[in-house]
């Protein structure tokens, strides 16, 4: 086959894919890492550029935009420094009224093998942006995990996209009552927060103990896809 770029035949013979020189394809290697980097510049742009339009759009405005500014700044400089940091518009909304609220935040978060979209360690909570919930007020086996890793105290606030873009300005007030509301939640249904995770670890634990003896196994017997260890 010819290289797509140049025309210089190269030893592909595949039909149905572009075929490039060594040269080529050296150059396109390159281009491919420069567009990306400035197709996350201009996405990150855009979405700042969103984030701010729905403050100025907000119905219920408690700050001149002006106030706004320096975070923007900041959370603008992070995403060139972190391009991927943000999933949606939303959460760099989210970030932009943590900032400006002086609201300590880590992002993308690592616990244990989870990421969470911000940990805010002033106030012990997890917080997630997240599209429609069924219950979000219900810990999930993942959330178990992360409350058990965490410790006392701490809780994991579910905001949705639409909480965040109808009153961004109201959301340090939100995270608050969200917390509020999940305390509630649990003294409604009981406390059974240590038993839940009890059950969740124990579940892990065997799993853990389950791929150590398959491990042990496959040691012993090599690793036949029958087990017979021929």
């Amino acid at each position: 086959m010819k290289c797509w770029n140049c025309g210089k035949e190269t030893d592909d013979k595949w039909l149905y894919k572009r075929s490039y020189c060594e040269e080529c394809a050296a150059v396109l290697a390159k281009q491919v890492s420069i567009d990306q980097v400035e197709y996350w510049r201009l996405k990150n742009k855009m979405m700042i550029e969103r984030a701010v339009k729905r403050i100025e759009d907000s119905t219920d405005n408690i700050h001149p935009i002006e106030f706004y500014k320096p975070a923007i700044k900041v959370v603008s400089n992070y995403t060139d420094a972190h391009p991927t940091a943000f999933a949606s518009t939303e959460e760099a909304l989210t970030a932009i009224i943590l900032v400006a609220n002086k609201i300590r935040a880590k992002v993308q978060y690592r616990i244990l093998n989870f990421r969470v979209d911000f940990l805010l360690p002033d106030l012990h909570t997890v917080l997630e942006i997240d599209g429609k919930q069924h219950n979000k007020y219900k810990d999930s086996k993942r959330d178990l995990q992360i409350l058990y890793k965490l410790g006392k105290g701490w809780e994991i606030v579910r905001i949705e996209t639409w909480e965040v873009n109808l009153s961004p300005e109201e959301l340090p007030h939100t995270i608050l009552e969200e917390r509020l509301k999940k305390e509630e939640y649990r003294q409604k249904h009981g406390d059974t927060l240590a038993v839940e995770i009890a059950e969740v670890m124990e579940q892990k634990q065997l799993e853990r103990d389950n791929q150590k003896k398959v491990k042990e196994i496959d040691e012993k017997f090599g690793k036949d896809p029958y087990g017979f260890g021929f």
